[in-house]
């Protein structure tokens, strides 16, 4: 058995109802940190975001659909309680239907593909809308406008004005249930994206496809499904073949759809069937090679990203091709479809398709961070077993050469810890394991990721599991819980610092040391690690 230092730290299960609760009742002029803020916009924010968190969270929604799962989807639960929101909020089914929107489902990569797609219609001139989920640092980040999230300003005044026509549902005797979270801030993207009378929506599902309460939307432009694999088995079902029926549910009668060429036959073969049967024309994308764009992909892994890249070429083209002909010239009245367009293929892009591949960032996802010469961050949420083998061939190239290899890893939800971390553990690749918790520093989370939170969970118990069942895994690198993302990054920079130390036990960084941290097994954790690595990731957008 390998060494371990596990740090001891008190439960946090009855820390965290403290802090939630104590949260809801700070005057407006306290901030989350204890330090008054005068800014009057941030103010507003933080009293949207703490309303948001009373909400029911994601996590208890989960666990209520799953405990009355027949319900759900044989009356289509959510779509008719999100349907009743939007009536509540003002908004009819036909007034979303002059939206121009793009509808993306799947189990991986499907946010990668809109940030792809949403850069290259953006560089195309066209107003753009995006709401896609989880947030990395700050909830307004699902909501995006040309790019940027919302400023506090704009998302506290679109906040209020939706939760304020949205109260009559707390009512007794109300015709629809208040909305949870998620249901919220997508009554709130389209609330938003009306007012902001954007030209185009990049619209990613939260969990499934067909019971969504993104497929609300009745006419989309065109659909796209980028990879599938096992997820939310106890909501989708517990076969591949279950879950792909649910993400096809975005399909569809006469809307265009695209997805990857990589599913297993069988797979292919059912959303081909499907599509058939409704009479939605379906077609599959084969990988392109970027190789000639001329300072590649702005998020590559060197595989998948390539995969959801050419995905998002043909949703892109396909959009522009139904509602902005005029860029691309000379096309032949019989092309149907972007399959046909010669502007789908890397050696005919035009200049938005190559600047929009090229801008494309998505923070989580292959993302590195260099902290010093010696020290490298490498960020990806894998949280599927497909995905985190992904994420460690990505680790393993990005990384090599480096004399120390760390692996901070947690997941969310009720997925079996073995199947992720197996992987990792195999691989031989690292010398140090740590596990933390989706805090910032002790006891003290972002409110802005208080919805992936459990207070009634003892979240360090949750973390020494983790321990315990990586060492039962292997047993050749030094393992430990830490109490938050401040004190991993502490750890970690002490560790560059002794293997600085020379032979006299004097600093030397001239030392060729290099030290490579992967941080993956749920895009919560990237997030609570971005707060601390790069805590002004957004305020460039705060202004006005």
């Amino acid at each position: 058995m390998a060494s371990s230092r596990i740090s001891r730290f008190s439960s946090l299960s009855q820390v965290l109802p403290v802090i939630f609760s104590r949260a809801l009742t700070m005057p407006a002029t306290s901030s989350y940190n204890g330090i008054a803020k005068a800014n009057a916009a941030n103010e507003d924010y933080e009293n949207a975001v703490r309303t948001l968190n009373t909400l029911q969270s994601n996590s208890q929604t989960i666990a209520k659909v799953r405990q009355n799962l027949d319900k759900y989807r044989v009356t289509n639960h959510s779509l008719v309680q999100t349907m009743g929101a939007l009536e509540t909020i003002g908004v009819q089914l036909d007034t979303l239907d002059t939206l121009n929107i793009i509808h993306v489902a799947g189990t991986k990569g499907k946010g990668m593909t809109c940030a792809f797609t949403e850069a290259i219609l953006r560089h195309a001139g066209i107003k753009t809308g995006f709401f896609s989920s989880p947030h990395m640092t700050a909830v307004r980040e699902r909501i995006r406008i040309n790019g940027k999230p919302l400023t506090t300003t704009a998302f506290a005044k679109h906040f209020f004005t939706v939760y304020n026509r949205l109260k009559s549902l707390k009512e007794p005797n109300a015709p629809y249930e208040m909305t949870n979270y998620f249901r919220f801030l997508t009554c709130m993207a389209f609330h938003v994206f009306l007012e902001e009378k954007v030209d185009a929506v990049v619209l990613e599902v939260g969990i499934g496809g067909e019971n969504d309460c993104t497929n609300v939307i009745r006419k989309p432009i065109v659909v796209g499904i980028s990879s599938l694999g096992l997820e939310h088995q106890s909501i989708l079902g517990k076969t591949l073949e279950e879950i792909a029926t649910q993400k096809a549910g975005i399909m569809k009668t006469g809307v265009p759809a695209y997805t990857v060429g990589t599913h297993p036959p069988h797979i292919q073969q059912l959303l081909h069937s499907h599509a058939a049967t409704i009479k939605c024309p379906l077609h599959s994308v084969p990988n392109m090679d970027f190789s000639d764009l001329p300072n590649g992909l702005g998020v590559d892994d060197g595989s998948v990203s390539r995969s959801n890249a050419s995905l998002a070429v043909h949703l892109a083209n396909e959009f522009l091709l139904k509602k902005h002909s005029q860029f691309f010239p000379a096309t032949p009245t019989e092309v149907t479809s972007a399959l046909e367009l010669k502007y789908s293929i890397p050696k005919n892009f035009l200049p938005f398709h190559v600047h929009g591949l090229q801008s494309t960032k998505w923070d989580g996802r292959f993302q590195t961070i260099v902290a010093s010469n010696h020290l490298k961050y490498f960020l990806d949420g894998a949280h599927t077993v497909d995905s985190t083998k992904v994420a460690l061939k990505w680790f393993e190239k990005v990384s090599s050469g480096s004399c120390l290899k760390v692996l901070v890893f947690n997941l969310t939800g009720e997925r079996s810890s073995t199947p992720l971390m197996e992987p990792f553990a195999k691989s031989g690749l690292f010398d140090v394991a740590i596990f933390c918790p989706l805090l910032v520093s002790k006891n003290w989370s972002t409110p802005d990721n208080w919805s992936a939170l459990d207070a009634e969970t003892d979240i360090m118990e949750g973390c020494r599991r983790l321990l315990k069942n990586w060492e039962t895994l292997q047993s050749t690198s030094r393992n430990m819980v830490c109490d938050s993302a401040e004190s991993t990054v502490e750890y970690i920079e002490e560790l560059v610092r002794k293997h600085q130390l020379n032979a006299n036990g004097v600093t030397d960084e001239n030392q060729a040391t290099s030290v490579s941290v992967l941080i993956t097994g749920s895009l919560h954790l990237v997030g609570t690690f971005l707060s601390v690595l790069d805590p002004d990731r957004n305020d460039e957008n705060d202004i006005e």
